[in-house]
């Protein structure tokens, strides 16, 4: 089965690696915030230090980015 990497894990990201995870996929996370990484950790998924560790880990990669510019 595919290694499947989320860059993103704010609400839908974190719901898309969730929904993964459930299906037994292995799934890695990055986010700016590590907070969001140790939620993905607790579900059973794992951290990427930054999005190229995240690239070099996985076969696919979700991103999942907001940007708000104001």
């Amino acid at each position: 089965m595919k290694k499947i990497g989320i860059a993103g894990l704010g609400t839908m990201g974190f719901a898309i690696a969730s929904n993964l995870l459930n299906k037994g996929y292995e799934v890695y996370g990055y986010d700016i915030n590590p907070a969001r990484t140790e939620l993905l950790k607790n579900k059973g998924g794992h951290a990427a230090e930054s999005c190229a560790d995240l690239g070099g880990k996985v076969d696919t990669v979700i991103t999942m980015v907001f940007s708000l510019i104001i």
